[in-house]
């Protein structure tokens, strides 16, 4: 969606016939399944009223563009706005766009939660009816596409934090969740069109399906792979297109998927492609998928920290194996101490990472210890830069190690 096409304009503004892309209201006070909506007639203005909604976001490329005379105003009629107008007779005038400021992490987890939970339980709910032989509605995952991406777009940290969350269960419907957010965060970033983010969201929901006919005691191993093991693995990728055939799966999302594991150097499988034969769409799927195998340990090596499975990542990109650009907007997107990071400050202090900032390039931390080493009872947080004497981050903590975090307090969880 292009930027010229998006106004934010207020709620007594709207009227019917414009495209709603955006609310200032979490998902799960949205009186609609999904934020992206055209308004079809008052009702739905009346329902955007009570449930709070003050300003919104609308693009004039899908709807109707606003006027100044407003349209609809709470508590007063359709027909009484329409002997106003007719008396008055306004000239129309374009909306200065303004982007609402984004909410913290804090408050968007409440609505990327309920995201999570819908993701999984339409992943787990797919790969049960796939294992079943039967064919499935691709399209009820378009809703979640939706409802992802405007979550990302109040702010893309909060979903990235429940990525890093330690997993305990439902291994294939999580792995299914991280790809998917990490994917669609990525598209957003490398400007794909709604309609490649659709297809990526949908590749990347359903890219493991072929996991489901595989002995599942193979993800996460904690040894090493046989090669007889390597080569079950690699047939998950056609085992998965093969359990798909009856889904009228777009022929885009097919590609995807078929491509998730090539490498630009050609060492991937199931074709060893190289460079421009892969899909950009591909390239992104193949860097979230990596990513979150490597910090969930669901191959046969350990789980890494967040950064170290960035810095891993980053050296492969380096000697060819995935695409720089779209690498370089991953790390951008996750910064050098990814949300969730337990971290050693200058001051001696530890702490978690809660969020980056972007525009104002700072970090926020949950101060943990002090910088005696001893627990605070009330942990307080702290905006901090690199650039900043005694403050900045030093370097990345591993909270397993007892000695680090002995009252095992480093742990990112959810407020």
């Amino acid at each position: 969606m292009s930027e010229v096409h998006r106004q934010s304009i207020p709620l007594e503004h709207l009227s019917v016939g414009m495209f709603v892309v955006e609310l200032d209201v979490p998902w799960i006070n949205s009186p609609f399944l999904t934020h992206s909506r055209k308004i079809k007639s008052f009702k739905d203005i009346d329902a955007l009223r009570r449930s709070g909604v003050k300003t919104l976001v609308i693009d004039t490329e899908r709807g109707a563009a606003p006027k100044v005379s407003p349209q609809y105003v709470a508590g007063v009629s359709r027909d009484d706005v329409s002997k106003e107008a007719s008396n008055r007779n306004p000239e129309p005038a374009v909306v200065k766009a303004t982007k609402p400021r984004d909410p913290s992490v804090a408050v968007e987890l409440a609505a990327a939660q309920k995201v999570a939970e819908q993701v999984k339980q339409v992943a787990s709910q797919l790969f049960e009816a796939l294992d079943a032989n039967k064919a499935i509605d691709v399209k009820v995952v378009d809703p979640l596409v939706d409802e992802t991406l405007a979550s990302l777009n109040r702010n893309n940290q909060a979903l990235m934090s429940l990525v890093h969350l330690s997993r305990k269960s439902q291994k294939l419907a999580d792995h299914a969740f991280s790809t998917f957010c990490i994917a669609l965060n990525m598209g957003v970033a490398l400007k794909h069109s709604p309609e490649e983010l659709q297809a990526l969201g949908l590749a990347a929901l359903l890219h493991e399906a072929g996991w489901q006919h595989l002995p599942l005691n193979l993800m996460g191993k904690r040894t090493k792979y046989t090669a007889n093991e390597e080569q079950l693995i690699a047939r998950h990728v056609d085992i998965g297109l093969n359990m798909l055939q009856s889904s009228n799966l777009p022929e885009l999302v097919g590609r995807i998927i078929a491509e998730h594991h090539e490498r630009n150097d050609g060492t991937g499988y199931p074709n060893c492609l190289k460079g421009g034969d892969i899909h950009p769409l591909s390239q992104i799927l193949a860097i979230a998928d990596a990513y979150d195998e490597r910090i969930h340990q669901l191959q046969d090596r350990p789980g890494l920290l967040p950064r170290n499975a960035l810095q891993l990542l980053y050296k492969e990109t380096k000697k060819g194996a995935f695409d720089s650009k779209a690498m370089t907007a991953f790390i951008s997107m996750m910064g050098v101490y990814p949300v969730t990071s337990a971290v050693l400050l200058e001051s001696g202090e530890k702490g978690i990472v809660v969020e980056h900032d972007q525009h104002a390039h700072t970090t926020r931390i949950k101060i943990i210890y002090d910088g005696s080493g001893k627990a605070l009872d009330n942990p307080v947080e702290a905006c901090v830069t690199q650039a900043e004497e005694g403050r900045s981050i030093k370097s990345l903590l591993d909270p397993a190690d007892s000695r680090v975090d002995p009252f095992g307090l480093l742990v990112f969880v959810t407020p």
